[in-house]
């Protein structure tokens, strides 16, 4: 997932583990190649959502969402082209997302008219998560 990015998929039973394997492999990424965000919080609205992330990024959020979603866009490309990071986002228990925000990610990480791969997004849940995404 690291070589090729893009999103990236973590299922099972509640207490089998994910968040712990997540927690491990993401503290063994190198902190000058990845910048690794990290977030639980995945009961908000799009804009909540767009709002987090920005945060996350080190950027200022906006009150409107077609100007997190640029924030968002803006920082992303700066991470990769100007620092050589690479953005790793996690959302844990991501069987919470609603699908708004889950069509709104596809968007948000469309970069190049969807030639680029910029950042790795690992969504971890339960398996209904599976359903969710129709896998």
């Amino acid at each position: 997932m690291l070589t090729t990015k893009g999103f990236g998929l973590l299922t099972g039973s509640a207490g089998r583990g994910k968040t712990t394997a997540v927690r491990n492999w993401a503290s063994g990424l190198n902190t000058s190649l990845y910048k690794v965000m990290y977030s639980s919080l995945s009961t908000l609205t799009v804009n909540d959502f767009y709002r987090n992330l920005a945060t996350e990024l080190g950027a200022q959020p906006a009150f409107r969402k077609t100007d997190n979603f640029k924030i968002i866009q803006d920082e992303i490309n700066r991470l990769v082209l100007e620092k050589r990071q690479t953005p790793v986002i996690i959302i844990d228990e991501a069987n919470y997302i609603g699908n708004a925000v889950l069509n709104d990610l596809k968007m948000l990480f469309n970069f190049e008219m969807d030639s680029k791969d910029r950042a790795v997004v690992l969504l971890s849940g339960l398996p209904q998560l599976n359903s969710t995404l129709r896998l």
